[in-house]
């Protein structure tokens, strides 16, 4: 681990322990804030690999804490808009259309995803002039419709995350099930056995389990390194169900969103963790070219800064 990835660690934890009071209650103040990663001089665009797989580690547990309190901050705004750059960007989109190894579809569903944890209204500023003229330029732009949908925007994240993790599973571990749930290879979910058609044995034929394809990838096409990241990002949410395994727990929170039965309106952020660190395993080799291509977009995005709005490929920096 490099210095700063160890930095990025113990400031995360420090947060964490600085708002949690002797009560289990939460409470920010003065002391908490100085852990912030971007107050000690954290640029998201110069982290390396491993410094970038921590922050994502780090900051989810700095996003969720207990009764499913959701705590953002402009640290994840940042996190979230970088790596939005790095996959998404105006360079990756380019060498998209050049592969065909991400479907469009989600790549439509990621853009969404993360737009939907960037999107919100700008407070107050006198800049914008008084307060009346500020919101009546506002409605000139914006009516009540779309400035109500980004009052939800975290709302949308909570049901575009898991549609977006479950394909994303889907993709990287494309020789084991098709997108549409088809077994093609034989594998273990804990005890359950998946097998593909007219194969002699008992089995499933088909996956649509979330809870089954994170151990598929967790147990079957992530390396050593990612196994290890995985299992951080689980050891978060264990703290929130002690009795229940991460994936069955992740599986709980779906299929009760999808069914209508409970709506978990904070846990979208803390999925696209989850989609964030697949996407960055997937991309550990190319790291740095990647990450160079990205910073490409962000310099032609300052360029157009004289613009009267941002180009529809930027991400970074959140504005």
């Amino acid at each position: 681990m490099t210095d700063k990835a160890e930095l990025i660690k113990t400031l995360c934890e420090s947060y964490c322990l600085a708002i949690t009071q002797p009560n289990g209650s939460l409470a920010l103040n003065e002391n908490s804030e100085q852990y912030r990663l971007t107050n000690n001089g954290i640029l998201f665009h110069e982290l390396s690999y491993p410094e970038l797989v921590e922050a994502v580690i780090g900051l989810s547990q700095v996003l969720l804490h207990s009764n499913m309190t959701e705590i953002r901050h402009n640290d994840h705004l940042h996190l979230w808009s970088w790596c939005g750059e790095l996959f998404l960007g105006c360079m990756a989109q380019r060498k998209l259309h050049q592969t065909s190894d991400t479907p469009q579809d989600i790549n439509n569903l990621y853009t969404t995803t993360i737009h939907s944890n960037l999107a919100k209204i700008k407070e107050y500023s006198r800049e914008l002039g008084t307060y009346e003229e500020m919101q009546n330029n506002r409605e000139k732009v914006q009516n009540h419709y779309a400035s109500e949908l980004v009052n939800k925007a975290h709302l949308v994240s909570a049901y575009l995350s898991f549609p977006l993790l479950e394909g994303l599973l889907k993709q990287k571990c494309s020789a084991y099930v098709t997108m549409d749930g088809k077994v093609i290879q034989e594998f273990n979910a804990q005890h359950i056995k998946y097998v593909p058609e007219k194969t002699q044995g008992k089995g499933k034929t088909t996956c649509s389990s979330i809870q089954d394809l994170l151990f598929l990838y967790h147990d079957y096409v992530a390396n050593d390194h990612g196994k290890e990241s995985i299992t951080k990002l689980n050891n978060h949410l264990k703290k929130h169900s002690p009795e229940l395994h991460p994936f069955a727990l992740i599986k709980n929170w779906r299929n009760s969103s999808l069914h209508g039965s409970t709506s978990f309106n904070t846990i979208g952020s803390t999925i696209l963790h989850y989609c964030f660190l697949i996407s960055l395993l997937d991309i550990e080799q190319t790291f740095n070219q990647v990450r160079a291509d990205a910073l490409i977009s962000v310099h032609a995005a300052v360029n157009f800064k004289m613009a009267p709005h941002r180009m529809f490929w930027s991400y970074y920096p959140p504005c």
